[in-house]
């Protein structure tokens, strides 16, 4: 039942990435690269919004390459642009991982809780408290928050799969430790909650923060936006860098 929904939430996704695609193809048609080449077809409309713009010619073409890339602008994709992480969909959100993670952990939160053990049911809460904390935070954070809540959470939970996978696999198969065995239960729930905490982390910090954390902060926060996240160089601030460059 698992697997079928996830396919079912799969192509889901491919078809909002699609019409995400398209809608990004919309913005970039007859763009130039500038708002200073627009034009408009009654000229005194053209004089009118160039007098509000004024001075602020390079903030507004910064916004409209965000806009593009990203498909929204905010505070926090353009801190995270100048960071030098590349936005590009960082607002568009696949839920088909995220929900499948989350039933698969209902199903781990079940398993302890059958256990004869009080600190498997400890654990246990400690997960159901991460996840309703995780939804809540989801409810009250702002939109790009959430998107990269999400976004960040379709990363981890495949990792997590992975990890817990192998351990079950070494642990069971190959040193003959039976499953249920306590130390076993409770490593992988302690895994599990590492990993709840951690996407709780990310979802609370944003993108804007994690691009500034320490040594690895730019690379996390583009492994967590994007799927070509070894593009984190200056791929986001290519358009911007040669306004600057035409300015000076």
């Amino acid at each position: 039942v698992i697997a079928i929904c996830f396919f079912f939430l799969s192509e889901i996704d491919r078809v909002r990435n699609a019409a995400a695609g398209f809608e990004a193809e919309l913005l970039r048609n007859g763009y130039s690269g500038s708002i200073c080449d627009a034009s408009c077809s009654v000229q005194s409309d053209a004089d009118y919004i160039f007098s509000d713009i004024g001075t602020m010619a390079k903030e507004v073409d910064q916004a409209i390459q965000i806009l593009i890339r990203a498909g929204m602008w905010n505070r926090s994709l353009r801190v995270a642009a100048q960071a030098g992480v590349d936005i590009k969909d960082a607002t568009h959100i696949e839920f088909a991982m995220p929900l499948t993670s989350w039933a698969v952990q209902l199903l781990v939160v079940l398993f302890l809780l059958e256990q004869d053990d009080w600190l498997c049911w400890l654990f246990a809460l400690v997960i159901l408290v991460l996840q309703v904390s995780w939804f809540i935070s989801i409810a009250w954070l702002p939109r790009e928050r959430r998107v990269f809540g999400v976004k960040s959470m379709a990363k981890l939970s495949p990792l997590w799969g992975i990890v817990a996978a192998s351990t079950h696999l070494v642990c069971y198969h190959l040193i003959g430790i039976d499953y249920e065995a306590p130390g076993l239960v409770h490593g992988q729930a302690a895994l599990l909650i590492g990993f709840t905490a951690l996407g709780l982390s990310f979802l609370v910090a944003g993108v804007e923060h994690v691009a500034h954390w320490p040594l690895c902060g730019r690379a996390v926060a583009q492994l967590m936006l994007a799927r070509n996240w070894c593009r984190c160089g200056d791929s986001s601030r290519f358009t911007m860098v040669k306004q600057d460059e035409a300015t000076s």
